[in-house]
Order: structure tokens, then sequence, then C-alpha cells
């Protein structure tokens, strides 16, 4: 049984690079934690430092 889930979405946004705005290499990054991870900032913190030393 997991403790908590943690998701991170970092993706390109066509409104930013086609339309109105026209800015290249722009993205939005969107995220949700459950449980163990909204809960105890050091297991969210940890994971966060994790994914974003894999980028």
């Amino acid at each position: 049984q997991p403790k908590g889930v943690g998701v991170v979405i970092e993706a390109t946004h066509q409104c930013m690079t086609t339309r109105g705005v026209h800015k290249s290499d722009v993205t939005m990054v969107t995220s949700q934690m459950v449980g163990a991870f909204r809960k105890d900032a050091r297991t969210r913190v940890e994971f966060l430092r994790m994914i974003d030393a894999s980028r």
C-alpha cells in the first residue's frame, strides 16, 4: 500500500507558442501531492530535489 503519491508535470502549452503570446521555450509546471508527500515536508522536499536533479 503506497503511503503517498507525488506527480509533477512540465509541459509546453500550445497557447504560449502559437496563439497570442508567441513565446518559444516556455514551459508550465503543475504538481499534485497526496498522502505522505502532502503531510510530510521532508518527504516532499526529498521528492522534489530528486526529480530536479534528474533534469
